[in-house]
């Protein structure tokens, strides 16, 4: 078997058996735990392993050093070496390279030895890479001890300072310095002869719980190490007003121990291996084990406690140093560094938090798997989110409170916790929860009710319970509930029914429309407007397609009335499930009542209704949403325009104010006007003549509707290009002036307020308030007046008379 050293490894190819290994460094994977040869309790390990390296190159000797053994690990489309076996010697090498390296090499072979300790790296920690990372580019002067030169640096920060590697690191090259002396030597050139023998584990699964088999019990990032540790402390401590209560025996396996030293146990050990068994489900990046879980739900349970425990108003929250620290930057609390247990002890000296703790981790630990799938809402079972997740946005930081809460003040039962969470999820849908100060109104607003959250059905189905006032913005809701929660009461089917209607991915949980007095007193007459409901938008698709919009251009055909703007699309916060809820709610179930009592499919019948929908001259605007359908059955809110937003525009008060649908949210030229003659004028001047052309041919949606502010049309008469231009209250008919073209008309009496406009003649029609028979006349007018060759008096003849 052949035998590498350590800049053979990082640099050459190594043969094991029949098969050929070339890496691109060596990577001490993140779960491994800290250098240790550097500890003040390793100094005998230190000293031996010094001793054996420094006897062998004083010698010219060869020294093995057993096996090393790990895996190739593909990194950023790079291969690395990573060790299961041989952290400890590798970085000891490293860091002896390193050394006598410098104190010995020059110019271009120091160059090249540097290139290559730069493929060492630690993953356990970013601040340990980059000290590798740095230290490979340096020079020192060896005038003193490393570490102080190093120390010394700009680029050492004091983070440095925290890492138990980094600290290793420079104990170890401050011995290598005491070992090699004052005087320059003739040692690098021996230390190729200290080598390993290598073992590569091809196609062994390196698990972290092989790590931390190897390693005892592995690594444990620093911020969480710190937190338990100033926890712990805390617990024991003699100014700790609730130090007696700690010190109470409590049973643990058998033996009665003192309280705080149950703690420390159970957070060590049961209360880890939930975190750990989440992980373990995880593909977990180079970042992420245990210990950041751990953090970031004690961060996120102590906010809440901070929230619920303080009486702050929700501006004063936000702006409280305690609350920022727990929060983190912009909520992303994966990025919280731990400085100490000010904020925390503040929390935990309120109330007694840490019995609340305890029963909160027990109950997780004995049902976490049921927890984490009720929190989840009915209409979005497989979200993946859970009460571990790293990531966690308003409406998460709100299910994990009402999570914890319900665990602090019951006992765990599956079907109250499940009634719970369908009652929070159904408060907490509102889509302008996204700000700080709602989601703190949420959380209270939620901790006032689980007062109630042991029985909340039996609560809800009382009539006091409407009365229940804890946040104005959720009281609505609770009424919702309150009726729902009377029918739950009926019987299980009714429970069931209801249920299964909330889940759909439109309602959420909200099917007010579907409640009335009468399906409220019938069962089937409420199942059959579910399956009805059901089939308006089918079951969870609420894709962006022309046909979902069926619904709404039969919907507008009942007697409604219209507030504009008005956006009609299933906008990102489902914008439909707020219209049929609310000022739609009336024209829904007029909807689904004559579809009901309609003998044909749910499709056709809306289709119909489209189809016979007569014009209201009220509101002449809803006619060409509703009825107009193109030749492939396209429909101007289904396929002409992107925010299915309808508004009222009046050019700034320059012109009478009229209704578009809106292509964009900002004015373009791809906005539809909905509500003049517009469309039709210019629809009959197109059947009039194929020689009439739109400007833009994009402007033009089937010779009905068009786009955009003012349209212009051509057409060609005598090879003169004649102009229409619309406004929205006149069509200008005439020639564009041209300095050339005047010159052949020089016959034609070209007025001089034309010639100023860019004209060389032009002729005003108003068509706005004129109706069918009307327009028919304005057009033949027109026709008369400008085009008829055979008018001796239409301008035509007067120009090229």
């Amino acid at each position: 078997m052949n035998k590498y050293n350590f800049i053979e490894i990082l640099s050459q190819e190594i043969l094991f058996e029949k098969s050929k290994y070339k890496f691109n460094g060596i990577q001490i994977p993140i779960i491994q735990r800290d250098y240790a040869h550097g500890r003040d309790g390793e100094s005998e390990t230190r000293k031996r392993f010094l001793n054996d390296i420094f006897a062998a190159i004083e010698n010219n000797k060869e020294l093995e050093l057993d096996f090393i053994y790990g895996a190739k690990k593909s990194i950023d489309n790079k291969d690395f070496f990573v060790p299961l076996d041989g952290q400890q010697r590798l970085t000891t090498l490293f860091l002896i390279y390193w050394y006598i390296g410098n104190r010995e090499l020059v110019d271009n072979n120091l160059s090249e030895l540097r290139d290559i300790l730069s493929k060492f790296s630690y993953a356990t920690r970013n601040s340990s890479n980059k000290f590798c990372e740095n230290i490979s580019k340096i020079s020192l002067s060896f005038k003193t001890f490393p570490s102080k030169e190093i120390e010394d640096a700009t680029w050492f920060f004091d983070s440095y300072k925290l890492d138990p590697t980094v600290q290793s690191m420079l104990v170890m090259l401050d011995a290598i310095h005491s070992y090699y002396g004052s005087e320059k030597k003739e040692l690098f050139k021996n230390l190729n002869k200290i080598k390993f023998y290598f073992l590569p584990l091809d196609g062994f699964d390196l698990t972290d719980e092989l790590y931390i088999k190897m390693n005892a019990r592995g690594k444990q990032l620093t911020h969480f190490e710190n937190f338990k540790a100033d926890l712990i402390k805390w617990l024991k401590n003699k100014k700790n007003k609730f130090k007696e209560e700690f010190e109470n025996p409590k049973n643990y396996n058998g033996r009665n121990i003192k309280y705080n030293f149950y703690f420390e146990l159970k957070l060590d050990n049961d209360w880890t291996n939930l975190f750990w068994n989440y992980s373990k489900t995880k593909s977990m990046p180079d970042d992420k084990i245990v210990d950041p879980y751990m953090m970031q739900f004690f961060n996120r349970y102590l906010l809440n406690s901070f929230i619920i425990d303080n009486d702050l108003n929700q501006a004063e929250y936000a702006e409280n140093n305690i609350f920022k620290a727990l929060y983190g930057n912009k909520g992303d609390d994966s990025k919280i560094t731990y400085n100490n247990f000010d904020s925390y002890e503040i929390i935990l000296q309120k109330e007694n938090k840490i019995y609340k703790i305890e029963k909160v981790f027990e109950i997780l630990q004995k049902n976490i798997d049921d927890i984490n799938r009720l929190i989840k809402p009915n209409w979005n079972k497989n979200d993946d989110w859970n009460l571990f997740s790293a990531d966690i946005n308003q409406r998460q930081r709100i299910v994990f409170f009402a999570t914890t809460i319900f665990l602090e003040k019951n006992n765990f039962d599956i079907d109250k916790f499940s009634n719970w969470m369908r009652i929070v999820w159904n408060i907490i849908i509102d889509p302008n929860l996204r700000s700080v100060p709602a989601m703190i109104g949420a959380i209270q607003y939620i901790n006032a009710l689980s007062n109630f959250s042991n029985d909340i059905i039996n609560f809800l189905s009382k009539p006091e319970s409407v009365l229940f006032h804890g946040n104005n913005t959720y009281d609505e809701q609770i009424k919702k509930e309150h009726h729902k929660a009377i029918l739950f009461s009926k019987s299980i089917e009714w429970k069931n029914l209801i249920i299964d209607a909330e889940s759909h991915n439109l309602f959420q949980g909200d099917i007010s429309f579907m409640l009335c007095e009468e399906t409220e007193s019938d069962y089937h007459k409420f199942k059959r407007v579910k399956e009805i409901s059901f089939e308006i938008f089918e079951e969870n698709d609420l894709t962006d397609k022309p046909e979902n919009y069926l619904w709404i251009r039969a919907l507008l055909t009942k007697d409604i009335e219209i507030e504009l703007p008005i956006t009609l699309s299933n906008a990102p916060f489902s914008n439909w499930r707020y219209l049929i809820n609310g000022s739609f709610l009336k024209p829904m179930q007029c909807l689904i009542n004559e579809i009901k009592n309609s003998k044909q499919s749910t499709k056709l019948c809306m289709e119909g209704i489209c189809k016979n929908y007569q014009i209201d001259p009220t509101q002449s605007w809803l006619y060409p949403l509703v009825n107009w359908s193109g030749d492939d059955g396209e429909t101007l809110l289904g396929n002409y325009t992107e925010t299915r937003k309808i508004q009222k525009y009046d050019n700034y008060g320059n012109d009478p104010e009229h209704v578009y649908l809106y292509n964009k949210n900002v004015w373009t030229e791809g906005n539809i006007i909905l509500s003049c003659n517009r469309n039709i004028v210019i629809t009959e001047l197109l059947k009039m003549s194929s020689d009439i052309k739109i400007n833009k041919t994009w402007l033009n949606i089937q010779s009905h509707f068009f786009r955009g502010w003012d349209i212009k049309l051509d057409r060609i008469l005598k090879g003169v290009n004649f102009v229409y231009i619309f406004d929205r209250t006149h069509i200008t008919v005439g020639i564009k002036y041209s300095s050339e073209f005047e010159q052949k008309i020089s016959n034609f009496n070209i007025q001089q307020s034309d010639k100023d406009s860019g004209w060389i003649f032009k002729k005003s029609f108003e068509y706005i308030n004129k109706g069918s028979k009307e327009i028919s006349c304005l057009l033949k007018d027109i026709e008369t007046e400008v085009f008829d060759l055979k008018n001796l008096q239409s301008d035509i003849n007067k120009i090229f008379a």
